[in-house]
């Protein structure tokens, strides 16, 4: 809007809903825009404030749901307030009065219902806040239980994990989603092991059978 406006006495400024002060363009909307011969490596981010939204005569959103926010928040400035498309196609501005009706006649509707259920809501949310805290002291005693348990196993359990690591060259590792060579070692300790247990099959156990 700068480049386009550039030869009239005219402000233009930009800010976010839910902006971290500060914060720099993105690497790709600074590449599309210096694609553009818009350098925004300057820029930085910032949030619509109320001496924003009170000193501009126009205020241009991307989306409804922003230009819904920026009226909730501030519902002085309401008249001027537009969605940016409803510069550009004046026709759908009938559509966006009928959705912006529709959505006030729904949200008085959802605050009346709600002020008819408002006490049991209310009794509700107390009794969800106590049962957190209840969850949450009943989760703490559990992990206490197990640390202790586990303390106390800790001995058995050092021996254990001994015991694997020894035991882990008898195993035959899985190759899923490793590389060819992978497939190739474990196929060739298949056959390795197989040739051992049929020897033995054979020896041992088919004779008792």
């Amino acid at each position: 809007m700068k480049k386009l406006l550039s030869n009239e006495n005219i402000e233009i400024t930009s800010a976010g809903l839910s902006a971290i002060d500060g914060m720099e363009a993105s690497r790709w909307a600074q590449e599309v825009m210096q694609e553009r011969g818009i350098d925004i490596s300057q820029h930085r981010a910032r949030n619509l404030s109320e001496k924003d939204v009170e000193e501009a005569d126009l205020i241009l959103t991307m989306s409804l749901s922003q230009k819904r926010e920026i009226i909730e928040r501030f519902p002085s400035v309401k008249d001027k307030v537009f969605l940016i498309t409803e510069l550009a196609f004046p026709g759908i501005s009938s559509a966006i009065m009928e959705y912006e009706r529709l959505f006030e006649r729904i949200q008085q509707e959802k605050e009346r219902l709600l002020s008819l259920e408002r006490d049991r809501l209310e009794a509700l949310k107390r009794r969800y806040e106590e049962l957190k805290k209840e969850l949450m002291a009943t989760e703490r005693e559990i992990s206490l239980i197990l640390s202790r348990i586990e303390d106390q196993l800790y001995p058995q359990l050092m021996q254990l994990r001994r015991l694997e690591e020894k035991l882990s060259m008898y195993e035959i590792q899985d190759p899923y989603g490793k590389g060819k060579e992978v497939y190739e070692k474990v196929a060739q300790d298949l056959e390795d092991i197989l040739k051992l247990v049929s020897k033995r099959l054979k020896e041992e156990w088919f004779p008792n059978r």
